[in-house]
């Protein structure tokens, strides 16, 4: 073959090491004048055309008139975007039995429920507090609501903290915190990110990644973990100096 190809750019790096290549590091290095990463990308214009569905689909829910009827455009959906995700939030709230309530701050993780998405930065106890990350988020923020969705990974024991903690989070908070140990829908996932104030990507190691780049398309901030292909598409807001980064789209 002509080259090897890998979904980023950091990740083609990564493969270089013993710790990124897990035992395949040997035949990369070999390999390194024809290694190359090129990241994953969505088909945007397709995309928001799912968003604009989501959105006037979730106000005709709520008995209010469609804002975009035909001739559809990138322009008309982004200009309506606020409005949509609003609609789209108090459509989640319900679907999901959380507190409808458009000022709440809604946070989602919506993808596969394995130790490597990095949930165990949520479920284990912040030393010095006594409790984990994710109680201490509802504890100290009244407005916030978490949901967490999707097919879990068998026999992980990071998945089995998170399944016991978050039946005390429940009962403890009700109407605040949700999670859904099933496969969840594409359309149903991209209506979770579109009501979604922030989108949640702890990942402990992500080689390429597409729920990212499908959040901050219709609008979603992105709290994630800088790491391979995240570090690839996103850009933190905050510089390294004291002086915000103008150009970032995201807080790793």
């Amino acid at each position: 073959t002509g080259a090897v190809l890998t979904v980023s750019r950091p990740y083609a790096e990564q493969l270089l090491t013993a710790q990124g290549a897990d035992g395949l590091e040997r035949l990369m290095q070999s390999k390194r004048h024809m290694l190359f990463g090129i990241s994953n990308g969505i088909d945007l214009p397709t995309l928001r055309r799912v968003f604009w569905k989501v959105g006037e689909n979730a106000r005709a829910e709520s008995q209010l008139a469609p804002l975009l009827a035909d001739r559809v455009s990138d322009r008309k959906i982004l200009k309506n975007l606020p409005a949509y995700k609003q609609a789209a939030k108090l459509l989640v709230q319900r679907r999901y039995e959380l507190q409808q309530d458009g000022d709440k701050v809604l946070i989602s993780f919506v993808g596969r429920l394995a130790e490597q998405k990095g949930i165990a930065l949520l479920t284990e106890v912040i030393p010095g507090e006594g409790v984990t990350p994710l109680e201490s988020i509802l504890r100290k923020n009244e407005r916030v609501q978490i949901l967490i969705g999707g097919p879990i990974c068998f026999g992980d024991p990071a998945v089995e903290r998170l399944r016991i903690l978050s039946a005390e989070l429940s009962e403890r908070f009700p109407g605040r915190f949700r999670a859904i140990f099933d496969f969840i829908l594409h359309r149903d996932a991209m209506e979770i990110t579109a009501g979604s104030d922030l989108f949640l990507m702890p990942s402990r190691y992500e080689p390429g990644g597409i729920t990212q780049l499908e959040a901050l398309s219709v609008g979603t901030l992105v709290v994630a973990r800088n790491v391979g292909g995240i570090r690839a598409t996103l850009l933190d807001y905050r510089d390294v100096g004291s002086e915000l980064n103008k150009e970032g789209n995201s807080f790793l």
